[in-house]
């Protein structure tokens, strides 16, 4: 996801004009990216009409989003302290852990039921902050990024309306700031902090109800390398959100992208941060993909320079200098088809490897228990009549 997560913000954030082919392919990722100004809504009629008032509403929305999902959770524990019923039902995976965890002392009147309530609602305030993250952190460092024309005058480049340095551009830099604070800072510290409480439960393989609310985070890295996805998400930040500021629109922006993104993709391939070699070869795989964009990227802005100047060119200088946009368009959209195939393959060996899995089926029957020995000679499940 983080892949897409970038490459469908690099035409916004380092003004590069993508071939349509490989537009049409990242635009199918645009939900990762989730960005009203992109949506086909009457912004204006809904009070979302300028960049301040989009930034203002990205910034808040995630915050309701988790005051009701910790409500929910509050209200849930309430409701089985009282009916004394666990009600877990089906619940998947990571976030089935946690809620089992923190379940267990729900009923326990010695515990604060906001512990326990914060304790089932982290897995999914988790899973918000992964997903918001990126998003509003790039969307607060746009509030930085001023287009000068030749008149002398500066606008804002994510809205023309506002003119630099007066002070409408001055209350959106005040919002873009506590933006800043508020997720990428604040996110960031959450994330320490919880891994701070929780490392010794991590490393020592002991789990707690907070370790296990951290899986969602943690469960899919080697314990040495637990807090990995904090790497990973200040690597999105970097790249969508702090290069706005670094001379936006030119090749040495790129330039700087690129290199990065180079060095965060050997960091992980001498690294080898998850537990799964498969997701380590996916992690190298999408690496080299993002890689791939940023190089074509570059490509593509020196090719914009040598078409404008093509007048000027001669000779052995032109020949040199010149692209075939076709083939630069088939490169990137290789490396955009290339990180859609790594994706499809991992699903597709996911299922292969759960549809080969034993599987024991539990059934109601009216005969005499017994001892089923299905699963090896050295185990043995009871099977109870209900």
């Amino acid at each position: 996801m983080g892949f897409y997560q970038v490459a469908t913000r690099v035409p916004e954030v380092f003004a590069v004009t993508f071939p349509k082919e490989a537009q049409g392919l990242l635009s199918i990722f645009e939900v990762f990216n989730v960005n009203i100004a992109k949506l086909s809504l009457p912004l204006s009629c809904i009070g979302l009409g300028t960049f301040r008032q989009q930034m203002l509403f990205t910034m808040l929305f995630p915050l309701v989003i988790a005051a009701c999902i910790f409500l929910g959770c509050f209200v849930y524990v309430m409701c089985a302290r009282t009916t004394k019923d666990t009600g877990m039902g089906s619940m998947k995976n990571i976030v089935a852990e946690a809620k089992k965890s923190a379940i267990q002392i729900a009923k326990d009147d010695r515990k604060s039921p906001l512990k326990v309530a914060g304790l089932l609602a982290l897995p999914h305030l988790l899973i918000l902050s992964f997903l918001v993250f990126p998003m509003v952190g790039s969307i607060a460092f746009q509030a930085f990024a001023c287009e000068d024309f030749d008149n002398g005058r500066s606008f804002l480049r994510a809205d023309f309306s506002v003119e630099c340095g007066t002070a409408e551009h001055d209350n959106v830099e005040a919002l873009a700031y506590l933006g800043i604070v508020l997720y990428p800072g604040g996110v960031t510290l959450l994330y320490i902090g919880l891994f701070c409480l929780a490392h010794k439960a991590i490393r020592d393989e002991k789990p707690t109800a907070l370790s296990r609310a951290l899986g969602f985070l943690t469960l899919d890295f080697e314990k040495q390398f637990f807090a990995w996805e904090l790497f990973e998400a200040w690597k999105k930040l970097f790249l969508v959100g702090f290069c706005v500021l670094i001379m936006p629109g030119t090749i040495l922006q790129l330039l700087i992208a690129f290199f990065f993104s180079l060095l965060c993709m050997l960091a992980t391939a001498v690294a080898s941060p998850f537990v799964s070699d498969v997701d380590d070869s996916v992690a190298k795989a999408f690496g080299f993909a993002l890689v791939g964009v940023f190089f074509v990227s570059v490509v593509i802005k020196v090719n914009v320079l040598t078409e404008a100047v093509d007048d000027y060119l001669v000779g052995k200088l032109r020949e040199n200098f010149n692209f075939d946009i076709v083939v630069v368009s088939a490169l990137l959209t290789i490396s955009v088809a290339f990180a859609m195939v790594v994706t499809a393959a991992l699903a597709l060996q996911q299922l292969v490897h759960a549809a080969r899995m034993p599987h024991i089926k539990l059934r109601s029957t009216s005969g005499r228990r017994g001892l089923l020995r299905s699963v090896s000679d050295d185990s043995h499940a009871y099977l109870l009549a209900c």
